[in-house]
C-alpha cells in the first residue's frame, strides 16, 4: 500500500468502525422496481449510448420474456469490455454517506458477464462525511448481467478477497470480506446506465438507497 497518506487523528477508529458497520451492511442487487423507460437523448459524437433499465413495454403478458429495450441494449454493448473503477458512492436523496475514489479495481463485461479483479496494491480513497482513510481491495469476483423487461441485475455469484482499511499506528485493524463490500460498489434496483468510448456509469434509483459506480477506460 502507498503509505503516504493523510493521517486520521481521533476519530481514526470510530471512522473504521463506521465504515465496516455500513459497508457489511449492505447487501447485493435486487430487482428492479416495475418503471417506464427513458427515451434514449440525442447525441453528438463522441456517441453516448444512455438508457434506463426499468419499465415493461405496454401490452407485454405477466413473466413473459421481452426483449431490452433499444437504447439498453446499445448501452449494454458499449459497457463490453474491461475498465478501471473510477468512483462508487452510496447515500440517501442528494447525500452522499460514503464514496470511494481510485484503486486498481478493475471491472469487465462479456456477453452477459461481468468480473471484478484487484491486486489491493493501490488503495481507494473512501470518505464518509467529513472523514477519509484509505481501503485496499484485494481479491476477485465473478457474476452475471441479467437484462429483464423490468430491469437489470448484477448478481454476485462468486467472490474471493478481502478488504482492509488503514488505520492510525498503533490502531487494532479491521477488515471484511470482499462480498461486504460488492453490495456499496455494485448498484442495485433499477438502473441508469450511460456510455461512452472514455467513461461509463451505472446508477440506481432506489427509493431509499442511491448508488452510482463510474467506470474508465
Amino acid at each position: 500500500m502507498d503509505r503516504s497518506r493523510t493521517p486520521t487523528t481521533g476519530g481514526g477508529v470510530l471512522l473504521a468502525t463506521t465504515a465496516v458497520a455500513l459497508l457489511a451492511a449492505c447487501t447485493g442487487p435486487t430487482t428492479a422496481p416495475a418503471g417506464q423507460p427513458t427515451a434514449p437523448a440525442a447525441t453528438t459524437a463522441p456517441p453516448t449510448a444512455t438508457a434506463s433499465a426499468t419499465g415493461t413495454p405496454a401490452g407485454t403478458p405477466a413473466g413473459s420474456p421481452t426483449p431490452a429495450p433499444e437504447a439498453l441494449r446499445a448501452a449494454l454493448e458499449c459497457l463490453q469490455g474491461v475498465w478501471t473503477m473510477d468512483r462508487f458512492a452510496l447515500g440517501t436523496g442528494d447525500a452522499t454517506a460514503t464514496e470511494g475514489r481510485g484503486g486498481d479495481v478493475a471491472f469487465g463485461f462479456e456477453d452477459g458477464r461481468w468480473w471484478l479483479s484487484s491486486t489491493g496494491d493501490e488503495d481507494v480513497t473512501v470518505s464518509i462525511g467529513h472523514r477519509e482513510s484509505e481501503i485496499s481491495v484485494a481479491g476477485s469476483a465473478t457474476g452475471s448481467v441479467v437484462v429483464q423487461g423490468d430491469g437489470v441485475r448484477y448478481t454476485v455469484e462468486e467472490s474471493e478477497g478481502t478488504v482492509a482499511m488503514e488505520l492510525p499506528e498503533g490502531s487494532p485493524e479491521h477488515g471484511m470480506p470482499l462480498e461486504h463490500l460488492l453490495g456499496t460498489m455494485v448498484p442495485a434496483g433499477g438502473t441508469d446506465l450511460e456510455c461512452d468510448d472514455d467513461e461509463a456509469t451505472i446508477s440506481s434509483r432506489g427509493t431509499s438507497v442511491r448508488q452510482v459506480l463510474q467506470l474508465r477506460r
